[in-house]
């Protein structure tokens, strides 16, 4: 998968997870791995369709989740993922993948996102392989951003 494709993705995390919930964002080395959305505690999936197709999912463990979505609310005590918060979540993945589609508009290359669905631990979705980009959020923890694109 060529940087062009994954470039808005990560710029766009950075740009969302800064305005959003206020932390900096540190990408690490992007690899190619197996498609192994179902290992993570929470994760999101969002769907591209168009002059690409595939998928980009979130991944994170409860406990980051938890921190943004403390985040998100304005400094709320969050105690568990409910509904709610995997509607923030879920929210969260939705604005990512919204703010890529447009940075890949202009770049001439047209797609619409899916709803985001929340992908159940334990269940494995998609075969393959993806990139596997690490994003550390300061002072919060990790989350995966897996592109499954072509």
């Amino acid at each position: 998968m060529e940087n062009t494709m994954i470039d808005p993705f990560l710029q766009s995390a950075q740009m969302v997870l800064s305005q959003v919930i206020n932390v900096s964002t540190n990408p690490g080395e992007a690899k190619v791995e197996e498609n192994d959305f179902y290992k993570q505690s929470i994760s999101i999936k969002i769907s591209i369709k168009g002059e690409l197709n595939g998928d980009v999912v979130l991944a994170m463990e409860e406990g980051v989740a938890i921190h943004i979505v403390e985040r998100m609310m304005g400094g709320m005590k969050v105690l568990q993922i409910n509904d709610m918060e995997k509607s923030a979540i879920s929210e969260l993945g939705n604005m990512i993948s919204g703010n890529a589609s447009m940075l890949l508009y202009n770049q001439g290359i047209k797609v619409d996102i899916t709803p985001p669905q929340i992908l159940e631990e334990g269940i494995r979705y998609g075969s393959g392989q993806a990139v596997n980009v690490p994003l550390c959020l300061d002072g919060i923890g990790r989350m995966q951003m897996m592109l499954s694109l072509i």
